[in-house]
């Protein structure tokens, strides 16, 4: 019996390290079952890095403008607030002293 056992075991064994021999195959060969060899695979990592790094330099570029642009806007906004603002200081000055000639001084 024990000899049985010892024949099941070995079979089981033999099995599994022949999985793992093609596994270790397959991924070595290409990775996920592909044909391709791993210095192609590789090449073309590298060749979407490229990319990727060309779009990011797109992106700050346009960031960099966008960003220009609205500062440019801010600036022009608040100048034309402090004109408004001393604007309307002038005018309630002059409101006010207009206000104050006509109202007659109690004594």
């Amino acid at each position: 019996m024990s000899e049985v056992n010892n024949t099941l075991l070995m079979q089981k064994l033999v099995q599994v390290l022949q999985r793992q021999e093609k596994e270790v195959e397959r991924i070595s060969s290409g990775g996920s079952g592909s044909n391709g060899s791993m210095e192609a695979r590789v090449a073309k990592l590298e060749s979407d890095v490229g990319h990727i790094k060309d779009d990011v330099r797109e992106i700050k570029r346009d960031l960099r403008i966008v960003l220009g642009i609205a500062l440019g806007t801010y600036l022009a906004i608040a100048g034309a607030y402090l004109l408004l603002a001393d604007k309307m200081e002038k005018q309630t000055d002059r409101i006010e002293r207009a206000i104050s000639a006509k109202t007659p001084t109690k004594s």
